[in-house]
């Protein structure tokens, strides 16, 4: 029994002996201890990632899908006019926020927006008339209150903080607000009869007026109208923009697009170089060159050469309802379909 135990414990010594002297050597070698390494798509860097869509040329804004109309408010953000609402989207971080019948509006089918430099923010609805909200209460207008009609399609705003609404029903006209009186003007008072589809101001003050019989002029003191006897192809005139020299374009809903230079009406369409001859926007940029918003894509002409844009390069859909230029040359769509995106033309 002896002889067994020692040999039992001189084995259990041996063991404890290897093990202490592999732990010893582990501890002391220079090589690191091996990691697993990480996975082929996991980000190695430290610094800000930036989003893809962010490196193009064309960013898409979240929020509504089709969108009618939009403006800017005085902070910046982009607002979106659509069936469901409107839409305020944070440029810079790209949340937005929905606004509907919960927080003012008269209805969700809204038509038209504005931003007054006052500091007003003027929403027009389908059917329900107009919301005024001051910053701290919303006030409504109906044709209970001296409008004509209860359907605005276009809001803007003249250098002396009065604003134009044009109407898309019931002869409506355009009315003018001046911050206590509205007074309104239909075609006994010379304007374009039928629905006004668009409205736009000269650096002058000039109003120009798109409508369904025509372009209608306004100086202040006369009414001017042009028909297809002053040179327009047709009588349909969907949207209307004013460039920094003075000069109009306007879209039509089946001859495409037309310029007038102060003197001749010039028409543009599908064998010039125009995408389509169904057009829904227009805006001129600073260069003076005029984008235009079709049922198939984007059209840009400026000093005579036409480029046009379509989903293959960039856009969320190929229809243009709305395009704004902003203060830095960004050229903003709001589409049919994909929302509410910019382009950098000079990427």
């Amino acid at each position: 029994m002896d002889n067994r135990n020692g040999l039992r414990l001189a084995i259990v010594l041996i063991m404890v002996l290897l093990i202490l002297t592999a732990c010893t050597g582990a501890a002391l070698t220079d090589e690191p201890i091996p990691t697993p390494l990480p996975p082929t798509d996991a980000p190695v860097s430290d610094s800000p990632t930036v989003e893809p869509e962010v490196q193009s040329a064309w960013i898409t804004f979240p929020g509504a899908t089709i969108i009618t109309n939009m403006a800017f408010d005085l902070d910046g953000n982009i607002w979106g006019v659509s069936e469901v609402g409107v839409f305020e989207t944070n440029i810079q971080d790209h949340t937005f926020k929905q606004h509907t019948i919960e927080d003012g509006l008269l209805t969700n089918e809204s038509t038209a927006l504005l931003f007054a430099t006052n500091g007003d923010t003027w929403i027009g609805s389908k059917r329900k008339g107009i919301a005024r909200f001051d910053g701290n209460a919303w006030t409504y207008y109906s044709m209970e209150d001296g409008l004509r009609d209860n359907t605005p399609y276009a809001i803007v705003e003249d250098q002396h903080g009065g604003i134009w609404f044009g109407f898309a029903e019931n002869n409506g006209g355009v009315v003018y607000y001046d911050g206590e009186t509205w007074t309104p003007y239909s075609s006994e008072e010379g304007v374009s009869s039928g629905t006004i589809f668009d409205l736009a101001l000269s650096s002058d003050g000039i109003l120009w007026v798109a409508s369904q019989s025509g372009i209608s002029k306004y100086d202040g003191g006369t009414w001017t109208a042009y028909k297809t006897k002053d040179g327009l192809p047709e009588l349909f005139i969907t949207c209307i923009a004013v460039g920094p020299d003075g000069s109009v374009w306007a879209g039509t809903s089946d001859h495409g697009a037309v310029y007038f230079d102060g003197e001749t009406w010039t028409t543009y369409s599908e064998e010039d170089g125009l995408i389509s001859k169904f057009v829904y926007g227009v805006a001129v940029d600073h260069d003076g060159g005029a984008w235009i918003g079709t049922a198939h894509g984007v059209s840009y002409f400026l000093d005579g050469v036409w480029t046009n844009y379509t989903k293959e390069d960039g856009l969320p859909s190929n229809k243009v309802a709305k395009i704004i230029v902003d203060e830095q040359g960004m050229i903003w769509f709001g589409t049919k379909g994909g929302g509410i995106v910019r382009f950098d033309p000079s990427w």
